[in-house]
């Protein structure tokens, strides 16, 4: 509520309106404060900056030299190469080379981590590994630079350590009284009262007057070679085109953190966060949780309060599951949004080339990935919060895949959390998901007639949903196909029932595999 008469709007509320020039009377009195300090007190801003703070530190003072050799090294993958390569591939490099400047870059080198260089001074490089391993990668240049420092006077600069130096005249204008601009040694100045955009100088007893003069600035020029290295450890991992990993089939529920650092790899966000970033704290990837977990103590999330945009994955190691019959892979996950419009996606995707390509195998909706409503508070689920999924295709039928995880930031979201990761026959997977509890509910319960039935997780099967009395005779059938989505709502009337205890079935292949009591309440 706002007082009548009291200012709400002005430049501070971030709003695009008549009001973004004004300044409430309370906001005017902490700048003055801030500004001008109160009752002959020094203001807040003595304390906030000093003359060395303003001109050392920024650079502006006379003579200031700027740091000498400061451009580092730097690479990453090009020509989309990722981490981890099949034997036998090439993999593409990319440096920094123009940053150094044109034609300062002496020597650019680049080793490969196997007793193999290339210094050539390319700055897009390939190369293929001849064995498998991780290697680490460095990156060494060479330049010449020149840097300068400014001043009005000779005696501000460094000239025993400068290659050379110079000066440039410029004239400067000035302005004020005819003796002073005498004084100043302006010649001939011209008397003024109003300039060319329409303003007075003048004053009622004397006049103004402006002129040129001469300003000379001395230049000092400092030339140093310099050198820059990076190495970057086990940033490249060159692996079997046929995976030895053959189990019949292989399960991760996080209940040791090494899971997240052996056969699952946390990759960085592809978004780097701002230095001027309000939030100082690193921003949150993949990270192993006790405490949390749809099957067992622990489980893997990202953190909601600090997730910076961009993607943020976690990779497996590769499978041969070529002698599967029907492979699949199964996973829970329980998610939340902190506003009405969540926008945040969780995508699996699988590789058959030691991730080289990844294709998409299936993909969460914001709306599923939050699949736990609004909350306002850090988000921990409760254990009828899980959701769980089955994902496949006939390509995963290979002798090496493996599997990525991509949470994708669009905006602000709450905690997401992974857990019971599965891969393994579809079959036994599904097997697995309809014994959960919690996949079959309805509201309200006890309903006076119209009433919501909600499967979870039976996308793609041909159900069939009846109601039975507590005789077992059926009285109604409520849905007979294929479900569309993994959260199927079926809305219902009942008012024409009598009074009393009825048992839901959900019918799959002729096996009951979900039952839940309903109450009707006339």
């Amino acid at each position: 509520m706002n007082w009548a008469g009291e200012m709400f709007v002005n430049y501070m509320d971030y709003s695009d309106d008549a009001d973004v020039t004004m300044f409430t009377i309370g906001q005017n009195a902490v700048m003055n404060e801030t500004l001008e300090g109160v009752d002959g007190e020094f203001g807040y801003r003595e304390y906030m900056w000093s003359y060395h703070n303003v001109l050392d530190s920024t650079g502006a003072a006379d003579g200031y030299k700027p740091p000498t050799c400061s451009q580092q090294a730097s690479f990453n993958f090009s020509g989309g190469t990722s981490p981890v390569v099949c034997e036998g591939e090439r993999i593409f490099l990319q440096g920094n080379k123009a940053q150094f400047g044109l034609n300062n870059v002496t020597s650019f080198t680049w080793d490969f981590g196997n007793g193999v260089t290339d210094n050539t001074g390319s700055n897009n490089i390939q190369y293929i590994y001849p064995e498998l391993g991780s290697y680490d990668i460095g990156l060494t240049v060479q330049y010449n630079e020149t840097v300068q420092a400014t001043a009005y006077s000779l005696s501000d600069l460094d000239l025993v350590n400068a290659t050379s130096y110079d000066s440039i005249i410029t004239d400067k204008l000035v302005q004020g009284t005819e003796s002073e601009l005498n004084a100043l040694g302006v010649v001939n100045p011209t008397e003024i009262s109003i300039d060319s955009l329409g303003v007075y100088f003048g004053m009622e007893d004397s006049s103004f007057f402006r002129g040129t003069i001469p300003s000379v600035v001395y230049i000092a020029y400092y030339s140093n070679t310099c050198t820059s290295s990076i190495l970057k450890e086990d940033f490249i991992v060159i692996e079997p085109t046929v995976s030895t990993n053959t189990a019949s089939s292989y399960n991760y529920s996080f209940e040791s953190e090494n899971e997240l650092s052996e056969d699952w790899n946390v990759v960085s966000s592809t978004d780097v966060p701002s230095i001027w970033s309000f939030n100082s704290e690193e921003p949150s990837t993949w990270e192993w949780i006790n405490g949390v977990a749809s099957q067992g103590s622990a489980a893997i999330k990202i953190n909601g309060d600090k997730i910076a945009n961009g993607s943020h994955e976690i990779v497996s190691v590769a499978y041969d599951l070529s002698g599967f019959s029907d492979p699949a892979i199964k996973f829970s996950w329980s998610g939340a949004a902190d506003n009405t419009f969540p926008v945040n996606e969780l995508k699996l995707y699988y590789s058959n080339n030691c991730g080289e390509d990844w294709f998409t195998l299936g993909s969460l909706t914001p709306v599923e990935v939050a699949n736990a409503g609004l909350y306002s508070v850090d988000f921990s689920p409760k254990a009828n919060e899980w959701r769980d999924i089955i994902m496949k295709t006939p390509q995963l039928q290979d002798n090496n895949i493996r599997f990525k995880f991509e949470y994708v930031v669009n905006g602000s979201g709450n905690n997401c959390y992974l857990d019971n990761i599965q891969i393994g026959e579809e079959a036994s997977l599904f097997q697995s998901q309809i014994s959960t509890v919690n996949r079959l509910s309805v509201f309200p319960n006890p309903t006076d007639g119209k009433t919501t039935i909600i499967i979870e997780n039976l996308a793609d099967l041909d159900v069939q949903i009846t109601l039975v009395n507590i005789l077992g005779a059926e009285v109604k059938q409520l849905f007979d196909g294929i479900t569309t989505s993994n959260s199927e709502a079926i809305n219902t009337d009942l008012s024409l029932l009598e009074k009393g205890v009825y048992f839901l079935k959900v019918i799959h292949k002729g096996d009951i595999i979900l039952t839940d009591k309903l109450i009707l309440n006339k």
